[in-house]
């Protein structure tokens, strides 16, 4: 497998981080671009008026803004300089995030944290990586433990 284009979906957790820095290695192994992308599930408020719109959307660009900045230091912390990345946000919930952003890019893989979780827990908080995996144009490397 040719792997041009990475895929790595953070949440700034360190479970996440350690995917990240996994994705980063892999990336400069095999030369490949690293794309780093957080989710930025920016929900407006349940009930607003036509007239709020143009605030909303400002307040939309400025959270795009401001996480990017973040995704931008916490790249720069956790890869540095030791291959070709760049970062992405994307408005919308996680999973559809990761799957749309993989598509338009054309990456060869993703790569992502998962807790692993079963049953119970796994019914009620849902699985990002799970619907990923289901979901993705392409493989999906999980990493369980933030070494």
């Amino acid at each position: 497998m040719n792997v041009k284009r990475i895929l790595a979906a953070t949440d700034f957790s360190d479970l996440a981080s350690a995917a990240v820095r996994h994705a980063a290695g892999l990336a400069r192994d095999s030369g490949a671009e690293l794309i780093i992308l957080y989710a930025d599930p920016f929900e407006p408020p349940a009930e607003f008026m036509s007239s709020q719109v143009d605030t909303i959307a400002r307040d939309l660009e400025r959270s795009q803004e401001r996480a990017l900045e973040e995704l931008r230091r916490y790249a720069a912390e956790h890869v540095g300089d030791t291959v070709k990345w760049r970062a992405v946000v994307a408005v919308g919930t996680p999973a559809a995030a990761i799957v749309k952003a993989a598509e338009e890019e054309g990456v060869d893989l993703i790569a992502m944290g998962t807790h692993g979780r079963s049953g119970l827990q796994r019914l009620i908080l849902g699985s990002v990586a799970e619907r990923v995996m289901r979901e993705a144009p392409v493989p999906v490397l999980t990493v369980r433990k933030a070494a």
